[in-house]
């Protein structure tokens, strides 16, 4: 019969070999919604957005490029965050000169949920 040593000796054991395989078998992408998201940002007065926080890769902030908010929602697409991401929005004229006033909104993003878009409804806020 084990004693409570031994059995402590083998729970370590067992998640050391399960923690070293997930290093090794650990998904690259986040199929289904399982690793993060793909967001889509709502903005009323930003023309473009940036989106930084959490990546499917790492827990450190990833930033994508800035881009075109044209229309109510925009989707990032092929880049997954999960947590908190924050969306930096300004306004550009028709010059392609930025306006001075810079917004910021934050999203909570899950790291798993049935579909792989995320809609942050930061509307009055970018």
């Amino acid at each position: 019969m084990p004693t409570p040593t031994t059995r402590r000796v083998g729970l370590i054991a067992a998640a050391a070999v399960l923690t070293v395989t997930g290093m090794f078998t650990g998904a690259s992408s986040a199929a289904a919604g399982t690793n993060g998201q793909q967001v889509v940002i709502a903005t009323h007065y930003s023309d473009q957005i940036q989106v930084c926080g959490p990546s499917q890769g790492s827990d450190l902030s990833v930033c994508h490029d800035w881009m075109a908010s044209p229309d109510k929602w925009t989707k990032v697409p092929g880049w997954w965050f999960k947590g908190k991401v924050w969306i930096h929005g300004h306004r550009q004229d028709n010059n392609g000169t930025i306006d001075d006033e810079w917004r910021l909104a934050s999203c909570d993003v899950p790291v798993s949920q049935a579909d792989d878009w995320f809609w942050c409804d930061t509307y009055n806020q970018l």
